[in-house]
């Protein structure tokens, strides 16, 4: 069952191919995006255009 996975961290060789690599996608996009925003050089109006550039990706 896929909720036994989450009990079970340590231990991702019993993850399917699949399912891993669908995680490691979704972290990799994920941590791409939060790094986009949190540049430490971006106004908030920067901030807001890099947000509605990844809604229209996402769409």
């Amino acid at each position: 069952c896929l909720g036994c996975v989450w009990s079970q961290r340590d231990k991702k060789e019993n993850l399917s191919p699949t399912i891993w690599a669908t995680i490691t996608q979704f972290n990799a996009v994920t941590n791409r995006v939060i790094t986009s925003l949190l540049r430490s050089s971006s106004t908030a109006t920067q901030r807001a255009k890099v947000i509605e550039k990844w809604v229209r990706i996402a769409q």
